[in-house]
């Protein structure tokens, strides 16, 4: 329902079939069976869409392998494998690299050398789709915000991602496609981190996309000014 509503709201989409993505966390099947099941994702999608009357046409399919074995790609994760640190991977995989006691620490656990590079892949394939805005699940905010900050040096220009996480939006009762008036009144209830996260985040690039940049940010400042006025 969300590929319906940004075709509907006049966006083009392109969804990444990771297939390569998923012969790391499948080694038992085969590249040729993974990808058999992505073509049937994309005639699964397309029927979706125009069920309910969406143009497919605005969605464009990318298969992890078109790039992801190319020598440029490969060169790039060499690079980037010199200089981000193991911590920064787990961290942005939500496993703890140093204590002992944690369950979730990388000490009491045996994982996959997947996990480890996930992130890097993932930050690489916004590059290669020219990526302008990722939507993904709320389970994702710590790589997302790996990616953010390991990109700023690898990408081929100053252009950000906007990362619009499904799970915080659904949290909080905000669409994306909501009038202004009623994000207004939502954000009334809203504590400050959450607005200024929305604000920052989100809502302000995606707004100044509809030319609503200034008012919104006028009545963000407003809202968390009061909040303030009234912890203080």
């Amino acid at each position: 329902m969300q590929i319906v509503k940004f075709i509907k709201a006049g966006h083009y989409i392109t969804i990444l079939l990771a297939d390569i993505h998923e012969l790391l966390d499948t080694p038992e099947l085969t590249l040729d069976k993974i990808q058999n099941r992505g073509k049937a994702y994309k005639i699964l999608i397309e029927l979706l869409v125009e069920l309910f009357d969406a143009n497919p046409n605005s969605i464009l399919y990318r298969f992890g392998s078109e790039f992801q074995l190319s020598s440029e790609y490969v060169l790039d994760f060499y690079k980037i494998s010199s200089y981000t640190t193991i911590n920064e991977t787990f961290k942005a995989r939500e496993i703890d690299f140093n204590p002992i006691e944690s369950d979730n620490s990388i000490s009491k656990s045996n994982k996959k050398m997947t996990t480890m590079i996930y992130p890097i892949l993932q930050s690489l394939d916004e590059k290669y789709i020219n990526c302008d805005i990722f939507y993904g699940s709320i389970t994702q905010e710590l790589m997302c915000k790996y990616s953010e900050e390991l990109m700023k040096n690898n990408r081929k220009s100053d252009k950000k991602v906007l990362y619009l996480l499904q799970d915080l939006t659904t949290k909080i009762g905000i669409s994306f496609f909501d009038p202004l008036d009623t994000i207004q009144i939502k954000l009334e209830y809203l504590k400050e981190d959450e607005i200024e996260y929305l604000s920052e985040k989100i809502l302000s690039p995606l707004l100044e996309l509809r030319g609503d940049k200034t008012f919104f940010l006028s009545y963000t400042k407003q809202i968390i000014s009061e909040l303030l006025s009234k912890t203080s």
